[in-house]
């Protein structure tokens, strides 16, 4: 048997309260579009400011890390702008200044100067807990300690799970659609060796990976990619795939420095010497003077030019030819002349 998965309904849960994403945003406007349309009141704010309504929204809570997703939903109705909503669950705690239980959010709603509550499940399914223990009679049910509360002037419920909501069942539809096989990694393309390390197949989501998934060094690689137990393929199979890359040698280069210039001054105490070639490569370099215009004067070795203690003022030219064979990494340098002038002032 093989699974495909599809993106959880309020997408990935998030690692702290303030990871918000487009589904939350989504559901948020939908729960409360949805709670604001029996009400003679264009906005959230309206009803807030004018009829002084909050709307509190009841959802189940649990001892999983995922409770963290209430205080990510409350987080979204904050950025909403929506001051008068509150999120809650039957099953959480206050989480530091964030009230999350009924006797908190009481609080929180009637200091704000709300007078008039409207109660909802914040649930795929209006079953027990919305009807007892948000909705029911017993003293310890939200709308009774709402009431008891003697803080409103009104507390009304609304028993309709967001499965009824045409938005909320939408988002359901579009994210089992959605549902995917997991995609076979790729080799990443053109790379050429540039002395750091390179990713050659990245890791991602259903599978694992061995083998070789990076390096620094010019070469071919091989990696394998694993599935995660029960998945599948986007190509329908099930078996590990081996990805084979490269990292491609870089082009050989020479930096040429043309032209010196030397005060003869200096030159009367000691000889001089700069690098007027410099190959990049990892290959064995071959140097051969073709042109020397004064050998007393100036000299030429492994890319090196000296200029000879007490040389005289004029202008000096060599003309060096510069080749390197392939290396690990960098690619033959064909044979190249190069000329380097001097000038002594």
């Amino acid at each position: 048997m093989t699974i495909r998965y599809a993106e959880p309904w309020l997408g990935e849960v998030g690692a702290t309260a303030t990871d918000v994403l487009a589904d939350k945003k989504a559901v948020a406007e939908a729960i409360t579009a949805e709670a604001l349309s029996p009400l003679n009141y264009p906005s959230l704010d309206l009803a807030g400011k004018d009829g002084k309504i909050a709307f509190v929204f009841m959802g189940h809570g649990t001892g999983h890390d995922a409770n963290v997703t209430y205080a990510q939903m409350q987080e979204q109705m904050d950025q909403l702008g929506y001051e008068n909503v509150y999120i809650g669950s039957v099953e959480s705690e206050d989480v530091g200044d964030e009230p999350r239980t009924a006797a908190s959010i009481i609080e929180r709603a009637s200091a704000a100067g709300y007078k008039n509550i409207i109660l909802r499940p914040l649930m795929v399914v209006a079953g027990d807990h919305a009807n007892n223990d948000m909705a029911g009679d017993e003293e310890d049910s939200w709308k009774s300690m709402f009431i008891d509360s003697k803080k409103f002037d009104s507390v009304n419920c609304q028993i309709e799970g967001l499965g009824r909501i045409a938005d909320i069942q939408k988002m359901y539809v579009d994210h089992t659609a959605a549902a995917k096989t997991v995609t076979v990694p790729t080799a990443a393309k053109n790379l050429v060796y540039n002395a750091e390390k390179q990713t050659g197949v990245a890791a991602g989501a259903g599978y694992t990976l061995s083998g070789t998934t990076s390096a620094k060094d010019a070469g071919s690689y091989k990696a394998t990619a694993t599935l995660e137990s029960g998945l599948v393929w986007n190509d329908e199979t099930t078996d590990a795939k081996q990805i084979k890359w490269s990292i491609a040698q870089a082009k050989a280069a020479a930096k040429v420095t043309k032209t010196k210039s030397l005060k003869v001054k200096s030159l009367k105490k000691k000889a001089a010497s700069f690098t007027a070639i410099k190959l990049t490569t990892d290959g064995k370099a071959t140097w051969k003077v073709i042109k020397n215009s004064n050998k007393k004067a100036i000299s030429f070795k492994a890319g090196k030019v000296t200029v000879m203690k007490g040389t005289a003022k004029g202008t000096y030219t060599l003309k060096v030819q510069a080749s390197a064979k392939a290396g690990k990494n960098y690619k033959a340098l064909n044979a190249k002349t190069y000329k380097i002038t001097v000038k002594v002032k």
